[in-house]
């Protein structure tokens, strides 16, 4: 594929560092038989609103 064709004859760590995804990130949290799937910054606004006991 193209996309494959860019890393090829490059090291692990040389692919990681120019890798960028255009895809945005999600957190999956769950407790017993309940999950949520929360947008990243919207998880870290959540979370930043939580008391430091949670």
């Amino acid at each position: 594929m193209e996309e494959g064709n860019r890393y090829s004859g490059k090291s692990m760590p040389a692919v990681i560092k120019n890798y960028k995804s255009d895809r945005q990130k999600s957190v999956i949290v769950y407790s017993g038989q309940y999950f949520g799937v929360f947008p990243f910054i919207e998880f870290i606004q959540l979370y930043a609103g939580c008391p430091i006991e949670v």
